[in-house]
């Protein structure tokens, strides 16, 4: 596969088997220095907090975007995968998790023992929650969109509105603001493929960005701008 351009060689593939594969672990705390044979130590907590900075790491987009792949694994539409599946999930993503990480994950969110990963609780989990502050402010910005007031958004209402200017991503430099408009615009995934956004879809896009958002100020700041509360 790599020499018909189909595989470069630092691409995992789901044929190598064990004996192939090697590991090197980084971590910016110490206390993950331990033999991974000892993982019960492990807080599944810290492991999922780890999980959650490399995702935001590549993008404030990055959940939605992981929600999507997990979505397209999921065959029968039962919302679970099994270990595996949620491995590779996260590694077709880019975040490298090992067989005995992942298996400590699925415990964790296995609640009828069997033998999968809810991945809605485990997004839910890496999203968390929103508080009231940040809840109204997504309100008022729908509501201003909402311009028929029947609870329903179009696709071409958000395009003529939004501005990405405020976005983490475009602030800090790494990537350009037509980047951040052309990812936010094709992440929209609604339930009725009309291109018509509910007010709990339009929250739920907004759960992603706010894991990537530590203050309620900064949050409020963001939602602001982006949608000319303002003017």
């Amino acid at each position: 596969m790599e020499n018909v351009g189909r595989l470069s060689s630092d691409v995992p593939s789901k044929f190598q088997e064990d004996r192939n594969v090697f590991f090197i672990q980084h971590s910016s705390d110490a206390s993950y220095g331990r033999a991974i044979e000892d993982l019960s130590k492990f807080d599944v907590q810290d492991l999922i907090k780890d999980i959650k900075a490399k995702i935001l790491q590549r993008s404030a987009f990055g959940i939605r975007a992981l929600a999507r792949i997990f979505k397209a694994m999921d065959e029968n539409g039962n919302r679970k995968l099994e270990c595996d599946d949620f491995r590779w999930g996260l590694m077709d993503y880019g975040v490298s998790v090992t067989k005995e990480e992942a298996a400590e994950i699925l415990t964790h969110f296995d609640k009828n023992g069997d033998g999968r990963v809810d991945f809605d609780e485990f997004l839910v989990t890496l999203r968390g929650d929103l508080n009231q502050t940040r809840t109204d402010v997504i309100r008022k910005a729908f509501d201003k969109l909402d311009v028929t007031k029947d609870g329903r958004v179009t696709l071409d209402d958000i395009a003529k509105l939004y501005t990405v200017s405020s976005q983490p991503d475009v602030a800090n430099g790494s990537k350009s603001e037509h980047e951040v408009y052309m990812e936010f615009m094709s992440l929209w995934d609604t339930q009725v493929k009309d291109g018509v956004i509910s007010f709990d879809e339009f929250c739920a896009y907004y759960k992603d960005i706010s894991a990537s958002v530590d203050t309620d100020e900064e949050f409020c700041t963001i939602v602001t701008a982006a949608w000319k509360l303002n003017e």
